[in-house]
């Protein structure tokens, strides 16, 4: 049974019983992935995800006692409008603290007619692909351990 892009809103809502029904089927699951898209309340907040990173690193952390590291997967955005540094050193500080094994990363592009097209503070091209650089190697370093 593969889990894939369950929104981590629900797995926040209902951790706890959710969390008893992976831990009594782990052998049956093949990964749970949870978007996560950014590590930076304020990223979420713009994004319209409705929980906080804190929230899901203390499920993805109490997940991770019980369950393989291994069956763990989320996806980060990288230079969605509005990121700032500090907001992508929040992202980074999550992966840090989760250290969860698969992710897959996409840099932000604008798609015709969503709200977050017409945000402003666009992430030049140049910085996301700087910033990509610098997760990629955090990443790395991950998973060397």
């Amino acid at each position: 049974m593969l889990i894939s892009d369950f929104h981590p809103q629900w797995l926040i809502k209902y951790f706890r019983e959710l969390s008893a029904l992976f831990i009594k089927n782990k052998d049956k699951i093949g990964y749970l992935g949870f978007p996560a898209q950014s590590g930076s309340d304020k990223i979420l907040t713009l994004m319209k995800r409705e929980y906080k990173a804190a929230d899901l690193v203390k499920c993805f952390i109490d997940l991770q006692k019980y369950l393989p590291k291994n069956l763990f997967r989320t996806h980060i955005m990288i230079g969605f409008p509005g990121e700032t540094e500090k907001d992508f050193e929040e992202t980074l500080q999550f992966i840090r603290t989760v250290q969860v094994p698969f992710i897959a990363t996409y840099l932000y592009s604008d798609r015709p007619g969503t709200e977050a097209s017409s945000l402003t503070g666009k992430v030049t091209e140049f910085t996301k692909y700087k910033r990509l650089l610098r997760f990629c190697k955090l990443y790395h370093n991950i998973q060397k351990k």
